[in-house]
């Protein structure tokens, strides 16, 4: 199930679960993904969805900060080290110092292996192609169920 309307913001974006209503502002979501490539979000909120996990896609960093303004509270936070805009590390200080981000995770997609993520402040990263199985895995990690 998608949400459409408008009138939610970017939370219209939400991709709950089955049988879950979480298209609320203000709800307690899993996954804020920061993703510019539409199809691929969807793929991946596909993967997370089968798997009983809720998603927010932000099509860019302003998108996210509004998101978490808006209240969205994500258990994790996976950012496109390739979104365009100003720097990742800017636009992860900007979305930590959300305050519906306290007590979120942070990871990155990337395509390079060579990545550190104590450089960046994250708590992990994926590598780009994406593995299902690892995606799942960090997932669970930090949301503690499916």
């Amino acid at each position: 199930m998608t949400r459409s309307d408008p009138s939610l913001g970017v939370l219209g974006r939400l991709t709950p679960a089955p049988d879950e209503d979480a298209g609320v502002p203000g709800a307690s979501v899993d996954v804020l993904l920061v993703q510019h490539d539409g199809e691929f979000a969807a793929s991946i909120c596909d993967v997370l969805r089968r798997r009983g996990f809720t998603a927010v896609v932000a099509g860019s960093g302003e998108e996210a900060q509004e998101a978490l303004r808006q209240g969205c509270a994500p258990r994790l936070v996976i950012v496109d080290l390739e979104v365009p805009g100003s720097g990742v590390r800017g636009l992860l200080e900007r979305l930590r110092a959300e305050p519906s981000a306290g007590g979120s995770g942070f990871v990155v997609l990337t395509p390079s292996p060579s990545t550190d993520p104590l450089a960046l402040g994250v708590d992990g990263v994926v590598m780009r192609p994406v593995d299902a199985a690892e995606l799942i895995e960090v997932v669970r990690r930090h949301c503690g169920r499916a």
